[in-house]
C-alpha cells in the first residue's frame, strides 16, 4: 500500500484492523478521539511510522511491539486509561513528543531515560508515586510535565541533569523539603 497518511480522529471507532500494519508507507495516522480499548500489535509493522496518535480513547494498554517503531518522532497517548507503560519504548531512538497525561500510570519505566532525543514529556495528571534516576539522562528535554500525580518526598536531584530544560512542572503533589540546588543552576530553565 502506498498509504501515507490515515485520519480517522473524532469518530465512534472501537477498533483497528490487524491489517493496517499492511501500510508500510504509512508515515501519519491519527487515531485520536474514539472508542478504542486496544492497540493492534501489528501497527508495529508501520515501520515509517513517524507520527502516531492514540490519545483520547480508552485505551489500557499499550503493546510492547510498538517499541519496534524506529522513525516514531511524535507519541500521543493522553487521556486514555493505561495504568503501564512498556519499557519497550524506551527503545524509539527517535521519539521527541510522548505524551502520556491524563492516564492511571503509576509508575514511569527506567527505560525511558534512554530516549536521547526526547525533548517533551507530558506525564500531568497520573498516579506517578516516584521518577526514576535514569530520567536525568534525556539530555535534550526541554519540557517535563509532572503536575497533578502522586510525587512525594524532594524533588529528584536527577532532574538538575537536564541541561536543556525549559520548563517543569510540579505543581499538585506531595513533594516537600528544598528546591534541589541543581535545578538552579539550569540556565534553560524559565
Amino acid at each position: 500500500s502506498r498509504l501515507a497518511a490515515l485520519d480517522v480522529a473524532d469518530n465512534a471507532l472501537r477498533g483497528v484492523p490487524p491489517e493496517l500494519g499492511e501500510c508500510g508507507a504509512l508515515t501519519e495516522l491519527w487515531l485520536n478521539g474514539n472508542r478504542l480499548t486496544f492497540v493492534p500489535p501489528t501497527l508495529a509493522k508501520c515501520e515509517n511510522l513517524l507520527e502516531l496518535w492514540l490519545n483520547d480513547n480508552q485505551i489500557a494498554f499499550v503493546p510492547r511491539q510498538l517499541g519496534r517503531l524506529k522513525k516514531l518522532e511524535l507519541l500521543w497517548l493522553h487521556d486514555n486509561a493505561l495504568v503501564e507503560v512498556p519499557k519497550e519504548l524506551g527503545k524509539l531512538a527517535n521519539l521527541r513528543v510522548l505524551q502520556l497525561g491524563r492516564n492511571r500510570l503509576r509508575a514511569v519505566p527506567k527505560e525511558l531515560g534512554g530516549l536521547r532525543n526526547l525533548a517533551e514529556l507530558h506525564l500531568g495528571r497520573n498516579r506517578v508515586e516516584a521518577l526514576p534516576e535514569e530520567l536525568g539522562r534525556l539530555a535534550a528535554l526541554e519540557w517535563l510535565q509532572l503536575d497533578r500525580n502522586e510525587l512525594t518526598g524532594t524533588v529528584p536531584t536527577e532532574l538538575g541533569l537536564l541541561a536543556a530544560l525549559v520548563s517543569l512542572s510540579l505543581y499538585t503533589n506531595g513533594v516537600t523539603g528544598a528546591v534541589p540546588s541543581e535545578l538552579g543552576q539550569l540556565a534553560t530553565l524559565q
